[in-house]
């Protein structure tokens, strides 16, 4: 005896879209672990971002990774639950849009305080004049850090 056909059939269309939206929720979520975890070698003030964005961004990925599995190995191209989708969903945007906006911040605030700005032509500073801080460039922090939020602002 089979079993019954699902109840619910998702349109084409439907698990299409939410496979290939979990899909670039996935992309996204390995850049920005890959960026955390480069800034994170650098030094002990940029392991902050990594501190910050790695919870959030490995929960995302396992809740994008899990729904996008249930969208391929369920019955009737039924992903997880709506109303689960959509609470997860919402903690993870509260949690992620938190995070991104104490990275911006945090951004502003050490780009003055450890002197991006201030143009001091020493021995080590860099062909546009940023100075270095414990071995790593300042314009690379910077740069990475304005990427880190640029993608988990796009994630959100």
């Amino acid at each position: 005896m089979e079993a019954p056909p699902p109840k619910h059939v998702s349109p084409t269309g439907m698990w299409a879209s939410k496979l290939c939206l979990r899909i670039l929720s996935i992309i996204f979520c390995i850049a920005l672990a890959g960026l955390g975890g480069s800034l994170a070698t650098t030094g002990i003030v940029a392991s902050f971002y990594f501190l910050i964005m790695g919870p959030p961004v490995f929960v995302a990925l396992a809740w994008s990774l899990a729904e996008g599995i249930c969208i391929l190995a369920r019955g009737g191209r039924r992903g997880i639950h709506p109303g689960a989708c959509v609470g997860v969903d919402l903690i993870l945007w509260l949690g992620l849009t938190a995070c991104t906006t104490m990275i911006a911040l945090f951004g502003i605030a050490s780009a003055h305080i450890l002197g991006y700005y201030s143009y001091s032509y020493g021995y080590y500073d860099d062909y546009y004049g940023y100075s270095d801080l414990d071995g790593y460039n300042l314009s690379d922090l910077i740069g990475k850090g304005r990427a880190i939020v640029g993608l988990s602002a796009s994630l959100t």
